[in-house]
């Protein structure tokens, strides 16, 4: 269920080993950690922890969050590193990004926005999710502050958990 998985963290974690044990892959991919969207940051979190357990590297791109005065900012990191690395889509791979943003029905007014030509991809940051300086920000569900509690509650349950032996 959409802005959930977070409260599903350990069932999710399980799911998402499983996959990358059966895969073996060199990297993840995930989204970035920003406050646009609770599943992003909850996916961010999952891919994080598996790639420190399995000693894999982890890049993030960014997706969408919304600046202190209300703007909302379309990929571009929340904050700055200088190990940004954009590519520039080649037509095969535009084609291939315009089939996968129609595939958002229900969110085709949003899908505009986001720009065909680049992407933008960087290592994660080696910070806990609780040090960032957003770590009280609003998603953009009505639920807001209680949402962005519960979802710190629940990353410090689950690294809690795995931490005790």
């Amino acid at each position: 269920m959409d802005q959930h998985l977070f409260e599903e963290l350990p069932e999710a974690m399980t799911s998402f080993n499983q996959v990358m044990c059966s895969f073996l892959p060199d990297i993840i991919v995930s989204h970035a950690y920003e406050g646009g969207h609770i599943d992003h940051d909850s996916c961010h979190f999952l891919a994080s922890h598996t790639g420190r357990a399995h000693n894999l590297r982890v890049m993030e791109f960014p997706c969408y969050w919304r600046a202190e005065d209300g703007q909302d900012i379309f990929q571009q990191f929340r904050d700055n590193g200088n190990d940004e690395v954009i590519l520039k889509l080649s037509e095969r791979e535009m084609d291939v990004k315009r089939q996968m943003l129609a595939s958002y029905r229900t969110q085709q007014k949003l899908t505009p926005v986001f720009h065909l030509h680049t992407e933008r991809f960087r290592p994660v940051p080696q910070k806990s999710h609780a040090e960032c300086v957003w770590a009280d920000y609003g998603f953009e569900n009505r639920r807001r502050r209680l949402k962005a509690k519960s979802f710190l509650k629940r990353i410090d349950q689950f690294n809690r958990s795995i931490a005790s032996p």
